[in-house]
């Protein structure tokens, strides 16, 4: 495995047998946006490699381990890791701007949502994704298990929505 891929999935399971043993280190460093405007600004950076759940580990490092492999030979080591940080930046600080949107929306205020939390790394797996669909561009791809192929331009979206399906 490449060192940046291995680093990452290293750094995912180093802090998730962290918050095992302590769950409070898991709200410490989870993006809360009301705490984020209070001058905790480690959450943007930090957030995206905590994780709630064993599950969700093994399989961000089962992906990352092939999927990030992959890309961090194609790109270079350096490219893979930027391209890493800084979705990971830009996927939290969208977050916190959808969050005070929804907040201070001057038409109806939903001011919980300065308080919902964001972790994980699932939206990096998702943009990594994105960027493999472009690096290399196969006609068709194969969802999943299932025995249909769709268009790899269209192959994130179905594969967003197929999860947004699950999760109910």
């Amino acid at each position: 495995t490449p060192p940046a891929t291995r680093f990452t999935c290293y750094t995912i399971v180093c802090f998730y047998v962290l918050t095992f043993f302590s769950s409070n280190v898991l709200y410490a460093f989870s993006n809360i946006p009301i705490f984020v405007l209070h001058g905790e600004v480690w959450r943007p950076f930090l957030s995206s490699f905590f994780s709630n759940g064993l599950f969700s580990v093994v399989f961000i490092a089962f992906t990352l381990s092939s999927l990030g492999a992959r890309l961090e030979r194609a790109l270079g080591t350096l490219c893979f890791t930027h391209l890493i940080l800084s979705t990971v930046i830009l996927t939290n600080v969208t977050f916190l701007l959808w969050c005070l949107m929804l907040a201070y929306n001057p038409l109806y205020q939903v001011s919980s949502a300065l308080i919902i939390p964001s972790i994980g790394f699932w939206p990096i797996i998702m943009a990594l994704i994105v960027v493999e669909c472009s690096i290399y561009p196969a006609p068709t791809r194969q969802i999943l298990f299932f025995p249909a192929r769709i268009p790899t331009k269209y192959y994130p979206l179905a594969l967003l929505l197929l999860f947004s399906l699950l999760s109910f």
